[in-house]
């Protein structure tokens, strides 16, 4: 809104303002504005606006009496609000509109293939604005320095020609480096410490596992295997060489086995029931 169309009443009332004085710097739309701004139904109205808005920020972010979380809210909708105002006025109007009137001009006010490279360094150009808005910011990354700031004014925002596709340089210098930062932050953030962690975890409980079962019973088990193998080997080539028969070897060999661990079981039940302590009987 212009300023003459706020109502002294309501001083305290903050409206973004970026896109609508960007609007009023062009001839034609601004004398527009102003000729709209002087009808009366367009003047009440926007009095009225202000007045409700007015009401409104007094009563939530001005009162004792509004919770806490409902400013903080509010807060955080008006700062939105504000982003988006100035993104909208950088993108839109300053990237998009002056820049094709820059162009335009440049170019003898004749259309031609200057428009292609305009339009794919503006795509270009909107790309890497969000791109480092809502990812290298937010993310605390490093990106490209060359990159314009949303709200900045000065010569820094002055138009370029875009016949060289400066935008495009800066997006993939954006895009590389910000790939290049998250992988390093994913490595040194999450990757390195979980390996860290997953180590010391099994160092201190899979490990000791591990060992205990390797030693108390992979270990005699294999060994255990292996003496089975080699006298199974034995008595089947001792056999074999008796009956020079196949399956007569196999057979006798089973048997032999068999009485070997009947006899091993006979001696062991001996073995324990001579162990047993004697009862002796009481009167």
């Amino acid at each position: 809104m212009s300023e003459s169309s706020k109502p002294s009443s309501n001083p305290s009332v903050e409206l973004p303002q970026a896109t609508w004085s960007h609007l009023q710097r062009y001839p034609a739309l601004s004398k527009f504005i102003k000729y709209a701004e002087s009808l009366p139904p367009v003047e009440k109205l926007i009095s009225f606006n202000l007045v409700v808005l007015g009401s409104v920020n007094q009563w939530v972010s001005e009162s004792s009496n509004s919770p806490r979380l409902v400013k903080q809210l509010v807060a955080v909708g008006k700062d939105g609000v504000f982003k988006l105002d100035e993104l909208v006025n950088l993108l839109v109007f300053k990237e998009g509109v002056d820049g094709l009137l820059y162009d335009w001009k440049s170019h003898s006010n004749t259309p031609g293939i200057w428009l292609l490279w305009f339009f794919v360094d503006y795509v270009a150009n909107i790309s890497n604005t969000l791109l480092r808005e809502f990812l290298v910011k937010p993310l605390h990354l490093q990106g490209s320095a060359s990159s314009k700031e949303i709200g900045s004014t000065g010569d820094d925002n002055k138009v370029a020609d875009s016949s060289s596709l400066p935008h495009v340089a800066e997006l993939s210098s954006t895009t590389r480096n910000a790939s290049h930062e998250i992988q390093s932050k994913v490595k040194s953030n999450y990757i390195d410490p979980t390996r860290d962690l997953a180590k010391e975890k099994y160092d201190a409980i899979v490990k000791p596992t591990t060992d205990k079962l390797q030693s108390v019973y992979i270990d005699p088990t294999k060994s255990k295997l292996n003496e089975t193998y080699q006298r199974f080997t034995t008595v089947y080539e001792n056999n074999l060489s008796k009956s020079e028969s196949v399956p007569k070897a196999i057979v006798s060999t089973g048997l032999d086995l068999g009485n070997a661990t009947i006899e091993k079981l006979k001696a062991a039940r001996e073995d324990q029931a001579n162990s047993k302590p004697a009862v002796i009987p009481t009167n």
